[in-house]
């Protein structure tokens, strides 16, 4: 192509893995004279003409690149700086709080396990709940023993004054470390019988709602009692410690 005794001369650039389409513009002569220099200048070999800015550059013709120096990258860094430094002030403020300084946790837990404790034994003295026991009781490896041994109503009253007792000692682990180490074993046997009940429940998980991850009410109601098992242990943890500091004082 020319341009009076101007004249640009296109030639096809496949370097690098650019396509044929992409070509490089060299003008013979001075085109632009004194004045700039340069269409020469700007490659059109898939990078473009490239423009200068702080900490980098961007393309035209490639995607998008953004720069270290680019002021909404910076400004974007500098919001998320600052969010994290005032979450970590609020964690470091609550930390500091009289409820996260002391040994509310261990109350608060133990209380909850004398609540259930106390809640549940008083249902195993009636006739009703003794009987809807019956077939938990007698698919357990553990308490099995109960029926042939006391009865429907025996063991109703057995479990009944188990828990009582497991439930008055961790409450007098208040006062009493060598106490609530006691409880916290009576707890930790407690659930372990419920919970090896949960592998040979029959019809544990329902049928109507396709089978497994649902489960019917009575494996839910075997499940609660993993979460008691570990906070048993807690509290046996709590308590060791608190006897351990008691005999070395």
């Amino acid at each position: 192509m020319s341009f009076g005794n101007q004249s640009i001369r296109f030639e096809p650039n496949l370097g690098a893995g650019i396509s044929p389409t992409a070509q490089s513009v060299r003008p013979i002569g001075p085109f632009l004279g004194s004045a700039g220099g340069a269409v020469n200048q700007h490659s059109m070999t898939g990078e473009g003409p490239k423009r200068q800015v702080a900490g980098g550059c961007h393309s035209a013709l490639q995607e998008v690149k953004v720069c270290k120096g680019d002021p909404v990258v910076g400004e974007t860094g500098m919001r998320r700086n600052d969010i994290m430094n005032q979450l970590n002030q609020l964690i470091l403020y609550v930390s500091k709080t009289t409820p996260f300084r002391s040994h509310l946790d261990r109350h608060l837990i133990r209380a909850a396990m004398v609540f259930t404790f106390f809640a549940f034994s008083i249902q195993k003295w009636s006739q009703y709940t003794a009987e809807m026991l019956v077939p938990l009781i007698s698919h357990s490896p553990v308490v099995f023993w109960l029926l042939p041994a006391f009865g429907v109503r025996g063991a109703g009253y057995f479990l009944g004054t188990t828990e009582t007792i497991f439930g008055s000692l961790i409450f007098l682990g208040y006062w009493s470390p060598r106490l609530g180490i006691l409880g916290a074993l009576g707890s930790i046997a407690t659930f372990i019988g419920t919970t090896s009940i949960i592998p040979f429940l029959p019809d544990g998980w329902a049928r109507e709602a396709g089978g497994f991850p649902i489960m019917t009410l009575p494996l839910g109601f075997l499940m609660k009692d993993v979460l008691f098992l570990v906070a048993s242990f807690y509290l046996l943890k709590q308590d060791l410690t608190r006897a351990a500091e008691i005999i070395r004082s």
